[in-house]
């Protein structure tokens, strides 16, 4: 959808981190030929794959990217630009996403856990 606002209608492309996690490459990673074409035409910035069963590997979850890779920019993002961030997956997966979040919320924003649960909260209600 991004994409077409941008080649269509001529809009602007803004910094999108696309976090994409899946169990196999191979099998499971639908859409990668799109993704990448977004992000050669500017839709995304970044994107980061997060796969959890790959034979011969570590498991990778996205919450594992966002807690080694992007934990400082994902603060910043949230706290001083305004951003967004979108969880779309299973509830298990969501739940492990959204802790990960609180706990970067927390240590960033030098506040305990509960406090940067209210501050996710908040920044649900404004959005």
């Amino acid at each position: 959808q991004r994409l077409y606002e941008i080649e269509i209608k001529g809009l602007e492309p803004c910094p999108m981190t696309l976090i994409f996690g899946c169990r196999r490459s191979q099998m499971d990673h639908l859409y990668r030929e799109e993704m990448m074409d977004a992000k050669m035409k500017g839709v995304f910035k970044e994107i980061y794959t997060a796969y959890s069963r790959e034979p011969d590997k570590k498991k990778v979850y996205v919450q594992d990217i966002i807690q080694n890779q992007l934990s400082d920019e994902l603060y910043h993002i949230l706290n001083s630009m305004n951003g967004h961030l979108y969880i779309c997956g299973d509830v298990t997966m969501a739940q492990d996403v959204t802790k990960t979040v609180q706990e970067i919320i927390a240590s960033q924003g030098d506040m305990n856990f509960n406090d940067a649960a209210t501050y996710i909260a908040k920044l649900k209600d404004e959005n």
